[in-house]
């Protein structure tokens, strides 16, 4: 239509840049128009993936409690009423997890606490009276409280308990663990910040968990209150309603907990959304009217632009044309354009060979990452099994029969009168046999530990280092954890705990050191792992230029490169080594 209108070519380019234009400005116009509710479902759709994490962090660290009491529960003295089994027990696990918790006791079926372990004075509390408790007996399942003032602290706490069960399945009692309400902020606030207040309370509306902590220390009850009241009904959702504590109205995200009789809400301030909305208005408008003007000055300087080439070169044409026999202007004036064309297509016909090479020769690197990484999976899983496979036979082969050794030693000297010495020969044999027998077991137990599998990286840990303690005479070894401690996936922490394993190897045998310490941090994304002494160190470069003797610590570069890990070790002579890694989750 434009091409009958007797327009230049300029007032041509121009009208074509404002019909592009101009869907442009339509669709801001509308998005205008649509800002509010956009905005307000934003919100809504933020606090609640703030809910779910919420929802998935508190049941998760619920879970992980459960867990660890039902472990406590199935210990050979708990479960027996063991007092000083139990006592003792009780007391090498509390300091491990001494943030998180503020008593960990051991009740009979009366209510009575056996024993304990608390920041306070526990040793005659009955729990008999607490509401968890009676639950826990009728069921015989694990509860978890709602909230409570704690007898040895006097700080609102909940509580989370396991029954411990006779061989008959009758509940004999319960191990309980008690935390501060405290806690479950603290983990609320680690989720995220800014999106909005998070607010749990337990299964009789009392508040467990608020921004404001006068609402936790003092009993506060928003069962009344709509999103308490549908979550407590086992319902989730989103809604804008008042709150009676803050004042205004608030956008709320409410759901159930499903490992505790709990519900967690998020709320929001409309305040907040508003004001957003409206700077957002203004700032359209501006841009409507800014885009306008742009379009207008933009396609009048370049259709000028595009135009002036033209412009010259139908002179030009104009120019070399016969004045009046009819033949067509010589295009003559358009090689230069030709031969730009040519190499321009050149250049893209290179670039385009260049890249199909260059992708070839990455997917062909990728292809031999993955073989490298299969390879490395496949050799660290037959160097697991081969480790399994002698520590069976130490365990059926070796010690049985140094065992039976030890046992003709014995049977000999009280067969009948033995000289005194050959009964000390006999007594030194079986001196020597005792000590085969121990190195044996420590040599298996290191090659395919037992509670790395049965209770996790963190008491596999320490049980290796009380067993480094004792063998090698290291005055000091100390452990600590961070983070919330849970179990991983078998080969993360298998990878983990041959990391630690050899570090403490190293700093026991050949660093000569007085202090060994290991920290091990859980994070949401990494597990990160340092072990540091203060023994005779070495020079890093040495040990790279000679690594066939120092295999030690390639095999904990290759542990954490076959988990996706690092692996860093630094040394300096005289000046002890540290050791780090990090793994993901």
């Amino acid at each position: 239509m434009l091409s009958k209108l007797r327009l230049t070519l300029r007032q041509k380019i121009v009208v074509y840049c404002l019909l592009a234009v101009s869907p442009v400005v339509l669709f801001a116009y509308f998005l205008v128009d649509e800002n509010s509710s956009y905005v307000k479902q934003q919100s809504l759709d933020r606090i609640d993936s703030q809910a779910n994490l919420a929802q998935l962090a508190l049941d998760e660290l619920i879970d992980t409690w459960l867990r660890f009491l039902d472990n406590l529960a199935q210990m050979p003295p708990i479960k027996s009423g063991d007092k000083a089994g139990s006592q003792q027990i009780l007391t090498a696990v509390f300091p491990l997890y001494s943030n998180f918790i503020t008593t960990l006791a051991a009740v009979d079926e009366e209510g009575q606490i056996v024993t304990g372990v608390s920041s306070g004075d526990s040793s005659s509390f009955n729990v008999s009276d607490r509401p968890y408790f009676r639950v826990l007996l009728r069921t015989g399942k694990p509860v978890v409280s709602d909230r409570l003032i704690g007898r040895s602290t006097g700080q609102p706490v909940f509580v989370a308990a396991t029954p411990i069960k006779d061989g008959e399945g009758r509940v004999t009692g319960a191990v309980a663990a008690g935390a501060s309400l405290r806690q479950i902020q603290a983990l609320l606030d680690r989720i995220g910040q800014g999106a909005g207040d998070a607010i749990v309370v337990g299964s009789d509306g009392v508040v467990l968990s608020h921004p404001d902590w006068q609402y936790m220390e003092v009993e506060t009850n928003l069962k009344s209150l709509a999103p308490v009241g549908l979550a407590l009904g086992g319902k989730r959702g989103t809604t804008e309603h008042a709150d009676p504590l803050g004042g205004g109205n608030w956008l709320w995200s409410y759901q159930p907990l499903t490992k505790a009789p709990w519900a967690v809400a998020i709320k929001y301030p409309v305040t907040a959304v508003n004001a957003p909305m409206y700077s957002s208005l203004l700032r359209w408008s501006f841009y409507l009217v800014g885009s306008l003007a742009l379009a207008l000055a933009l396609a009048s300087f370049s259709a000028n632009r595009i135009a002036q080439p033209f412009r010259r070169l139908a002179g030009r044409l104009a120019l070399a044309a016969p004045s009046g026999d009819g033949e067509k202007p010589s295009h003559a004036d358009l090689d230069d354009l030709h031969q730009l064309a040519r190499v321009f297509n050149g250049i893209c016909d290179t670039l385009t060979q260049t890249s199909n090479e260059l992708a070839g020769v990455k997917e062909e690197l990728a292809v031999r990452a993955r073989k490298l990484e299969t390879m490395t999976k496949m050799a660290l899983e037959a160097r697991e099994e081969e480790r399994r496979r002698i520590a069976m036979s130490i365990h059926d082969g070796v010690l049985q029969l140094i065992g039976a050794a030890q046992l003709e030693a014995r049977l000999v000297q009280g067969a009948g009168p033995v000289p005194d010495a050959m009964s000390k020969r006999l007594n030194r044999v079986e001196l020597v046999l005792e000590q085969a027998l121990t190195d044996l077991r420590g040599i298996s137990r290191g090659l395919c530990p037992p509670d790395l599998t049965e209770t996790g990286l963190v008491f596999a840990v320490y049980s290796h280092l009380i067993m480094l303690r004792e063998t090698y005479r290291i005055p000091r070894v100390s452990l600590y954890v961070s983070g919330e401690a849970h179990r991983l996936h078998a080969e993360t922490e298998n990878a983990a705990f041959r990391i630690v394993q050899e570090s403490l190897a190293n700093a026991a045998k050949h660093a000569q050191a007085k202090l060994v310490e290991v920290f091990i941090d859980f994070t949401p994304a990494l597990l990160r792992l340092v072990v540091a002494d203060d023994g005779r160190g070495f020079n890093l470069r040495d040990v790279d230029s000679t690594q066939g003797d120092h295999c030690g610590l390639t095999n904990m570069r290759e542990r954490a490169a076959g988990v996706c890990g690092t692996c860093a070790i630094l040394s300096i002579p005289e000046g002890g080594t540290r050791v780090e890694a990090e793994v993901p989750m």
